[in-house]
């Protein structure tokens, strides 16, 4: 059986996939913690698809890599999470590691491709997918190209500093990384809240307290999506995208999380926007990257798609 493999190479968790369009059948997952470098993924993603080639004919593979891609020199950027990509050229090594047709766009471009064509973007006239993980990132998708953008680099009033208005860029307070940095820092938390007991805290435990109604939690939450917020409405102010889809790790809170990103966002549009666009979940999640990976990997058209 032909199977089309998908890899996603992310700042905290590397994936591979085999499948179609149709569903995941074979996945292998890895978090590396303190050993994660390019170098460390890349000994993992041979020996691991290496072993899955023994087992599956591999016609073609996808890849979704977390960060900035050389189109024009064929080559990795740079990440801007994880040391040893700078330079390297991600698809040749691929293609003769594993004697197939390779096919390398960003992570947050694997994963637009999979919600425009498969998932909630379907039917979008022009569509913004955008992640909210270990990083922040973003394009627009349409039916003639797809236009990449630094999204998690817009600068918005940083609310941390005394100084009103003060800017920062939008992934250094709203990623999920940045995020549990701060939630970590000693004193930020405090006492009156539940999570001042935790020795260690994750996003997944702000979201615990947001649904117990943790003041402190609940502020922290408003304080992070009034920001997205802020940048989302300048975003589509400049796009006129009819639709939004959020994926990445953070999106897995629900709605406490859309809820406020729906209403900070309305807050802020451009009149002309509102009531135009609408703001769902991504619904592959945390699989978006593998899927959007397979499906490039599986459709021959889309690699001949126009990308900026």
């Amino acid at each position: 059986m032909n199977m089309f493999c998908g890899i996603e190479i992310g700042g905290t968790k590397q994936q591979i996939a085999l499948g179609s369009s149709q569903g995941i059948l074979v996945r292998r997952t890895v978090k590396l913690g303190k050993n994660t470098s390019g170098p460390a993924i890349r000994d993992w993603i041979a020996q691991t698809l290496g072993d899955l080639q023994k087992e599956h004919e591999i016609v073609r593979i996808g890849i979704g890599f977390g960060g900035p891609l050389d189109s024009v020199h064929n080559r990795i950027h740079r990440s801007c999470q994880i040391e040893g990509w700078e330079g390297f050229p991600l698809q040749a090594w691929a293609q003769e590691q594993f004697q197939v047709p390779v096919f390398v766009r960003n992570d947050t471009a694997a994963g637009g491709l999979a919600e425009y064509y498969l998932g909630n973007g379907r039917g979008a006239h022009r569509l913004f997918y955008t992640n909210i993980g270990t990083g922040i990132g973003g394009g627009i998708f349409t039916e003639l190209a797809y236009q990449e953008s630094s999204f998690g680099y817009v600068y918005v009033p940083d609310w941390r500093q005394a100084q009103s208005g003060r800017p920062v860029i939008l992934e250094k307070i709203c990623s999920g990384k940045d995020t549990e940095e701060r939630l970590n820092q000693p004193g930020y938390i405090p006492a009156s809240s539940c999570l001042s007991a935790l020795d260690h805290v994750t996003f997944r435990d702000l979201s615990a307290a947001v649904r117990q109604n943790d003041v402190f939690a609940v502020q922290e939450l408003d304080r992070l999506t009034e920001s997205y917020g802020i940048a989302l409405a300048g975003y589509l102010a400049a796009s006129y995208c009819d639709r939004v889809v959020i994926g990445g790790g953070v999106a897995n809170m629900g709605e406490p999380l859309f809820s406020r990103i729906r209403k900070y966002t309305d807050q802020y549009a451009f009149t002309a926007n509102r009531g135009r666009y609408e703001i769902l979940p991504s619904r592959f999640l945390d699989d978006a990257v593998l899927m959007g990976a397979i499906y490039l990997a599986e459709n021959e058209e889309l690699q001949k798609l126009p990308w900026y």
